[in-house]
This record gives structure tokens, sequence and C-alpha cells, in this order.
């Protein structure tokens, strides 16, 4: 078949020969003396149409030989971005174009982008946007199918785009030609050659660009395939590291609770694997241990832990804290029973498998509070019983009484009471409450008719609670706890309990909220007001010092408070200016008004009253 073929272009080429001649001489050399004009016209029609064939035939060779060598080329390449900057390149060399370059639609701006050019006069032909609306681009795709256009600028059968025009002037583009770039039906954008003449372009250079467009397709596909498959690799192997990182973490907490560790221990050990401070919460979202510091304005206030340990008691996993990001906290239940808290601040959100870890970690928590607590239950089950027999009238047996100097309750040492009051929680949670409260202060914290009791030092208990605090103190645990005055031995711990009692009920009555109440501030004044409702309180306080209540919303200072450190400090000017932080002659001058608005409040047998009114106004105002 090769011979044959080669047969025939050596025919081809000597009749080329002879078409050349009878260019050059004319055809009369051709034929025979005599032979008529029409015969060598006809003859010269038919040599020119068979040159003409011939040199058709020479250019389409060539252009599948080039086309060939591109393919090839193509093949030995997995560059994506190479392939096509060649694939651009030779559709310019094939169709002797002065400019050529392909646009591919770009999903995430909505518009088509010359993402490859090849001979551009400027940078702005590179990654020059186009509207999907406008111009040839529009024209091609909406139609499917090839167009050229002999002079752009003049053409009005699409609506043109100015910021197209002017990439256009800029590159002196007259003449273009563009195909569409599909794949499997699937549009990707438009292949283009351009010249800087008018030009008028020919359908076998239409199916040359046409040609490797479709190779163009088949690379971008590629290039977009084996973006997935990285994109996805990528995501296996972060899988596989989170997972192993997990599965390391998981074995480390497994560790910790085999040799006995502590909660504390599993906060550093969740720190370290997630990067960040983790902190330990009681129930009501009270920091009991912090692992580090946490980032600067990362730390969420009491209010909003309070609010995300909620959402993940009720939503059984973890929460983000709201408009913190890399904050999070995980809720730690145990037999149905809210334990505590994780809570994690760090300067990025958690990973899902980071996430898990935060979670696995509050699991772990939960068997070592659940742990604690059985053995705390069962080394204090003595203790509860000596809170019984001290607190019910019986005394404490001989045993715990000759253990109680060595609990650090000897007769040397004065003693005060705590009782906490909570209306919807167990006993253990308030112990847990008034071990954090006092910190190691109180030997013993035990339970009685309901109620968390503990039994400390006074001394130790004023620094703890802190020895400048305010008579009545807000608590943040959101509880009420009553203290005690300082008792000397242990058979009147009876009677502090009862005193500590009407502290309470006169909280609950007032609705005060989470308060510290202690007995040397209010104990008088609930055993008097003992029985008596709120609205009868008021009354009563109205009734003493309303015209000096009136006078503290009109004037610029509080009248009433003056008065109460006056009568708190035994009569004396000179100790309630130190305590006001104000001159002497300025005390005088307010109980001298306070004596004007209620002349007999200083009189013996009002001044009881009195100081009983301003104290429950003081505790009422701070509401």
């Amino acid at each position: 078949m090769s011979r044959k073929w080669a047969a025939v272009r050596e025919t081809l080429s000597e009749v080329a020969g002879l078409v050349e001649r009878a260019s050059a001489d004319g055809a009369s050399g051709l034929l025979p003396t005599g032979e008529g004009s029409g015969l060598e016209a006809d003859l010269l029609g038919r040599l020119e149409h068979l040159r003409q064939a011939l040199t058709d035939h020479r250019i389409r060779e060539a252009d599948l030989i080039g086309l060939n060598r591109t393919v090839l080329q193509i093949a030995d390449n997995q560059d994506s971005g190479a392939i096509l900057a060649e694939i651009v390149r030779q559709a310019r060399r094939l169709i002797r174009s002065d400019v050529s370059y392909l646009s591919v639609y770009d999903e995430r701006d909505a518009c088509y982008v010359a993402k490859v050019s090849d001979n551009a006069l400027t940078s702005h032909f590179e990654n020059l946007r186009m509207s999907v609306s406008q111009g040839v681009l529009s024209h091609i795709i909406t139609n499917l199918e090839p167009f050229f256009t002999t002079d752009y600028r003049q053409d009005n059968r699409f609506a043109h785009d100015p910021v197209v025009d002017e990439a256009f002037r800029e590159e002196q583009i007259v003449g273009m030609l563009g195909v569409p770039l599909q794949l499997r039906g699937r549009v990707m954008g438009a292949f283009f050659v351009a010249d800087r003449r008018p030009r008028i372009y020919q359908p076998r250079e239409i199916d040359i660009l046409g040609s490797l467009a479709s190779h163009a397709a088949l690379a971008l596909e590629n290039a977009r395939l084996l973006e997935d498959a990285r994109v996805a690799n990528v995501r296996i192997e972060e899988q596989r590291r989170a997972t192993t990182t997990a599965a390391v973490a998981h074995d480390q907490m497994t560790d910790l609770v085999a040799r006995g560790g502590s909660v504390e221990d599993l906060a550093r050990l969740a720190a370290d694997r997630l990067d960040g401070c983790v902190s330990v919460l009681s129930p009501v979202a009270r920091v009991l241990f912090a692992s580090d510091a946490p980032p600067l304005g990362q730390a969420p206030a009491g209010a909003i832990l309070r609010q995300a340990l909620s959402e993940s008691r009720s939503l059984g996993r973890s929460v983000e804290v709201e408009g913190r990001p890399g904050s999070r906290v995980a809720a730690v239940m145990g037999g149905g029973e809210l334990l505590g808290g994780l809570a994690i601040a760090r300067g990025h959100a958690l990973a899902q498998a980071e996430v898990r870890i935060l979670e696995r970690a509050a699991s772990v928590m939960s068997i070592l509070l659940m742990t604690r607590e059985r053995a705390a239950r069962y080394e204090h089950r003595e203790v509860n019983a000596f809170m019984s027999a001290v607190l019910g009238g019986s005394g404490p047996d001989d045993r715990l009484a000759l253990d109680a100097p060595r609990l650090g309750l000897g007769p040397e040492r004065p003693l005060v009471l705590l009782v906490i009051e909570e209306d919807d929680a167990p006993a253990q949670r308030g112990a847990g409450e008034l071990r954090q409260l006092l910190q190691g202060a109180a030997p013993l914290i035990g339970g009685y008719d309901g109620r968390a009791i503990a039994i400390a030092p006074a001394e130790l208990t004023h620094i703890r609670i802190g020895e400048n605090a305010t008579a009545a103190d807000r608590d943040e645990s959101g509880v009420t706890i009553a203290v005690s005055k300082p008792f000397q031995a242990l058979d009147q711990a009876r009677l502090a309990y009862r005193h500590c009692l009407l502290l309470l009920r006169l909280a609950g009555r007032l609705e005060l909220g989470a308060r510290i109440l202690r007995e040397e501030a209010f104990g008088l004044f609930a055993t008097l007001f003992d029985g008596q409702g709120a609205d009868d309180i008021r009354a009563f306080v109205n009734a003493c010092i309303g015209p000096i209540k009136a006078r503290d919303q009109i004037s610029g200072f509080s009248l009433s408070r003056t008065v109460l450190a006056y009568l708190d400090h035994g009569h004396s000017v000179r100790r309630t200016a130190e305590y006001l932080d104000v001159h002497l002659n300025t005390v005088r001058q307010r109980l001298e008004i306070a004596t004007a608005l209620a002349p007999r409040w200083s009189d013996p047998d009002q001044v009881l009253q009195v100081h009983a009114a301003l104290r429950m106004s003081q505790l009422m105002d701070e509401m």
C-alpha cells in the first residue's frame, strides 16, 4: 500500500511540474501542432484544478502532521498547565494567527476567564474576565457552534462587552475565530484564535481549532479529576491523622484512668492534644481548674459558660460558645445528673476530630468524677454520721469526738458552720460547691437533712471567703450559703445550724437569689423577721426609714448607707468616716440631715428598729 501511495505522489509531482511549466510557457508546447485553442484552455483549467487540489492536500497533510505532533507532545506531558499552553501555542501556529487564547468558566465568579494565551501584546489580556451574557464568547456558548468575524469591532451580530472591547483594542484584534470547549455535553468555555487584520477563516482552519479544542477540553477535565483526587487524598490523609490522633488521645486517657489520674491531669492532657486552654467546670459553670491562661479575648464570661453548659447538657454533645469559634463546652454527665463540664478556649475553631477528643475527655471526666464521688461517699460516711449526731442533738460519738482535734476541730480553734441551700440539686452537689468555696479550709464536709454542711476553722473560712467581702456577697455558683458566727465547742453547732436555717429562710422569703449570708450581719434580723413575709418586711422598712430612703433618690449620696455605717460602727463618727472614706464633717452633716428627716431615728428605743430596717433595705436593694 505504501508503494502505491508513493507512486501516486510521484505522479502528482510530475503533474505539478507540468502545471508549473504550462503556467510559465503556455500550454502550446504540450499539444500537437494544429490543435485548437479550446482544447488548450480546457487542459489548462484541468491542470490548474489539479494543482490546487495537490496544494490543498499538502496543506492538509502538514496540518495533520502538526496535530499528530501536538497530540504526541501532550501524551508525554503530565502537567495540565503545560499541556494547555502547548495546545494554545500549536493552534496559533497551525492556523497561522497572531493570537490564541483559551477561556474557561469560573464557577466562583460566574464568568469566563482567559486562562491561557499565546503571543498577547499586553498584560491586560491575561486573566481577562468575560461576561456570560455579552460578547463573542456568549454567542458561541449559546449556540454551541463555531463563530468567526472578519472585523470584531464592526460586527453587530452580538452584544459587545466594553471591558472585552477595550482589551481587544489594546491587542489590535480585528478578525477572530472561536469554537466551543465542551466534553460529554458539558460546556467548559471557548477556544479562540485572532488576527490583527481582517481575515476569513477556512473550513479546515475551523476543523483544526475544533480538534484542538477537544484535546484542551480533555486536558481540563483530566486536570479537574486530578485536582479532585488530590483533594480527596488530602482529606483522607487528614482524616487518617485525625483518627490516629484521636486513638492516641483515647489510649492516653485510658492509661490516665488506669493510673488513678485526677481531673486536673485529664485537663492538662486534653489541652496538650487540642493545643488550647482546657478548663474544668463545676455544674454551675464555675471554673475549678484551668490548664493555662486562655488566649486574650477567648475566655467566655460566666453567664455565657453557663448557657453553653446548659445547651450541651440538653443536646447531649459539645457546643460552640456563641461568638467565640475557638471556644467549646462539653457537659459532663453521670447517671442522668450534670456533674460539671470541660471547656476549651483557643484562637481558632476545632476540627471535627478535635471535637471528638474533647467529648471523649468529657466522658472520661465523668468516670473520674463518679469514681471520686463514690470514694468520697464511702470516706465520708462516718463524717455524715458525725454531722447527724452533732446537729441532731445527741452529740458526736466518742470515737469521732476523739478524732476532732486530729481533724482540726480542737477546742482551742473557733469554728463556723456553713449550710448550703439548693432547691433542685442533691446534697452531694452542694458539698462539692462548699469544697470549691473553701478550697481545703473545711476538714469536715457532709450532709444533713438534705443540705450540704461544712464545719471549718473560723479563721481559714474568713480567708477563703474574703475578710473584706460585703455583708451579703453575691455567689457566682448560683446557690445560697449561710455562714454562722464562730463558736468554740462542737455542742454549739446545733444552735449555729438553727441560726443558719433562719438566714436561709429569710433569703427565700425575700427571693434574694445566690448569696452568702453571714450570721454576724443578719442573724439578729433573721430572728426578728422569722415568719414574716416580704411585704411585711417592706412595710416595716418604709415605716422606719421611709423619709431617709426617699432622700437617697434625690441626693448625690446614699444617706441610708451613711446611717447604717454609723450604727454598724458603734455610733462613732470617726470610724464611720474612715469606713466611708469621707471627712468627719461630711458624716456629721449627713447625720443632721437624717435627724431632720426622721427626728427620732437615734432614740434608744428606736435605734434597734432603724438598724434592722436599714439592714433589710440594704439586703433588698442588692437583689
